[in-house]
């Protein structure tokens, strides 16, 4: 059973394609489309809220949180525990902007459920396993009333080489060659050698192998 809605802020004929990979997009044009957000006076919106932790550097898991305005579903009616309409009767789907990230974790399960960079729901979270810059879109569909918003965010995931360069890594091992400490790290044998010795290192931070 095909169902049709009609949605506002897209160009004229153009149609929204959510097929079962998670895939999303104007039909056409490939892709996101440009277009979600709020046209002809009308004043939805979203926005994606980060939290990050403190070093920001790969591996790091952020979580995302989806703030919307304009639409007409309504927010939970105050109280943590308080049912929120807008969970269920809008549609929220995530590119994290890591291409080719799976999940390898999972057995016996559809690839298309392995695919790390899609996500759902207005609260979703996803891990940079590498450095870099990635563009993190959200497509928010609101079927009982056709509206539509795209956001979108950039993020750096600092590079932990550049954090934890050698010369302010200490590297505590007890091996006695210390064969994998970085280059120009302090080596010790043992914690309190390490603590010892941060305090001569400023902004140095101690690294555990």
């Amino acid at each position: 059973m095909t169902r049709r809605i009609g949605f506002q802020g897209f160009a004229a004929g153009a149609d929204v394609v959510l097929s079962s990979d998670g895939e999303a997009g104007a039909t056409g044009g490939g892709g996101w489309p440009a277009q979600a957000q709020a046209q002809g006076g009308t004043q939805q919106s979203a926005e994606i809220v980060l939290r990050r932790s403190q070093l920001q550097v790969a591996p790091e898991g952020i979580n995302f949180e989806l703030v919307l305005s304009g639409f007409d579903t309504p927010g939970p009616a105050g109280g943590s525990d308080v049912y929120d309409p807008q969970f269920h009767d809008i549609y929220y789907v995530w590119d994290f902007g890591d291409e080719g990230a799976v999940f390898t974790a999972p057995e016996h399960v559809p690839d298309a459920h392995k695919n790390a960079n899609r996500g759902y729901g207005p609260l979703a979270s996803h891990t940079y396993q590498t450095a870099g810059t990635y563009t993190v879109r959200c497509l928010v569909i609101e079927p009982s009333s056709g509206k539509a918003a795209l956001a979108e965010q950039d993020i750096t995931v600092g590079d932990p080489d550049v954090l934890f360069a050698g010369d302010r890594t200490i590297f505590v091992s007890t091996d006695p060659t210390f064969a994998r400490a970085p280059a120009g790290a302090r080596t010790v044998a043992t914690g309190d050698e390490a603590y010892d010795l941060q305090g001569t290192l400023q902004g140095a931070s101690p690294g555990h192998h």
